[in-house]
């Protein structure tokens, strides 16, 4: 881990609007419990927007949207029904006890309590706590999202005899993890709206943003704030915002990023078998360790599944189509990397998922035998499926890479070097639709 800590940086547009769709938000929720302001609020350039004892509505909005305020909302207004340590408990203790995975993550180590009362341990801050009422208010799955992963993280830090000081610091990051979301609009965030590129650049630059909320809070160390900006980083370079690889990332931003896909996995699949797939699919990402780790809470399995898996043989065949023509791409892409440093970094991502679906057993030439060989095993098929979906998601991400770094990449291509990555884009947009 390096001392420099690298930070890409945000223009004072993305900034500014990042601020205001927060503002907004606050605002809005406003209309549905007390939300007063504590001091005059002033725009930057000291024009009096609010006066002190107004109750925050929708319509206050009005009065500031052409403003830039002179400090964050939160700082100028109470709550309240505010989040607390004591609330934040409450609700993990109800998944420990209700929720699958998290049930086996509490029955997998040897002091039960330990879950509850590493989050018990954590500060909130009172600015914090304001921010993240409104996470809870507002975006109620990424509040839950966020409690989710501080279990995980605690269920971490136990196997890696983390001492306390980095276990309260990891389930910190754990917790605020995505509170740069707040400054991005909700309505880009749907599963089913299809990003642009300049949404893309706002989506990926969230754990900067994150981590400019946090890095100057005295009460937070500094590993806190690093963890949370690292947190969608990868050992194989294939993460952001700043593509760090292996122990460029801390320790801390390691285990914060397996926490955030676990969690995300645990959404997305039901069956735990499903989930020891995906971790395993994900291994060169991630610190080996600590999918053993997670692994270890499979070890009991006694659930019993059902013998049919309801996939159907089209859909997969037409999925394994689109990986086809995105491996193909990608190799044209390859073609034009040789002497290009610009181009190093997406050769390399290409090749390693390139390398993984060789691994998989499949063939680009013939992508429809994979299936074939293994349709009459219905674990099998689902392992199949499950790289399907998997491999699609780290197209999103590779689809960002191009856009976020587009003119880096095509600087000394020629026209048919630039036409190829261009076709890589439509293949990848073709195939996540």
């Amino acid at each position: 881990m390096q001392d420099e800590i690298k930070v890409p940086q945000l223009s004072e547009e993305e900034l500014a609007t990042g601020e205001a769709i927060f503002t907004r938000t606050v605002s809005e929720l406003g209309d549905k419990q007390t939300i007063v302001a504590q001091e005059d609020i002033y725009s930057e350039t000291g024009i009096k927007l609010v006066s002190s004892g107004t109750k925050i509505r929708d319509k206050v909005w009005d009065r500031i949207v052409n403003h830039k305020l002179n400090k964050p909302i939160t700082e100028s207004v109470s709550f309240d029904n505010c989040v607390t340590v004591e609330e934040i408990v409450s609700n993990a203790r109800s998944i420990i006890q209700t929720e699958l995975f998290y049930i086996r993550l509490a029955h997998s180590i040897s002091d039960p309590k330990y879950l509850l009362n590493s989050i018990k341990n954590i500060t909130l801050p009172q600015q914090i706590a304001k921010k993240f009422t409104v996470l809870r208010d507002a975006r109620p799955r990424l509040f839950q999202h966020s409690i989710r992963s501080a279990i995980i993280a605690s269920y971490l830090a136990f196997f890696h005899n983390l001492d306390a000081s980095e276990c309260e610091r990891l389930i910190t990051a754990a917790l605020l993890h995505d509170i740069g979301e707040m400054h991005i609009d909700p309505s880009i965030l749907d599963p089913n709206h299809i990003l642009t590129a300049e949404e893309r650049r706002f989506v990926c630059v969230h754990p900067v943003t994150g981590y400019l909320m946090l890095k100057s809070i005295s009460e937070f160390h500094r590993d806190v704030a690093t963890a949370v900006l690292q947190h969608h980083e990868r050992l194989d370079g294939s993460g952001y915002p700043s593509w760090l690889k292996g122990n460029q990332i801390s320790l801390l931003g390691q285990v914060l990023s397996l926490v955030e896909v676990t969690e995300a996995l645990t959404y997305k699949f039901l069956e735990p078998r499903e989930i020891r797939l995906a971790l395993n699919f994900n291994r060169k990402g991630f610190n080996p360790n600590f999918i053993d780790y997670l692994l270890q809470s499979f070890k009991d399995d006694d659930i019993n599944y059902p013998e049919e898996i309801s996939i159907k043989e089209g859909d997969i065949k037409k999925q394994l189509g689109h990986i086809s023509s995105v491996y193909n791409s990608s190799v044209k892409v390859s073609s034009f990397a040789e002497g290009k440093e610009s181009l190093a970094s997406l050769n390399n991502r290409l090749k390693t998922l390139r390398y993984q679906l060789a691994e998989f057993g499949f063939d680009p030439k013939d992508h429809e035998s994979l299936f074939e060989i293994n349709k009459e095993e219905p674990e099998s098929v689902e392992a199949i499926a499950l790289m399907v979906r998997e491999y699609l998601w780290h197209n999103k991400d590779l689809l960002l890479f191009i856009e976020y770094n587009k003119e880096q990449i095509e600087e000394g291509l020629d026209k048919e070097g630039k036409q190829a990555v261009s076709d890589l884009k439509k293949q990848l947009m073709t195939a996540i639709k």
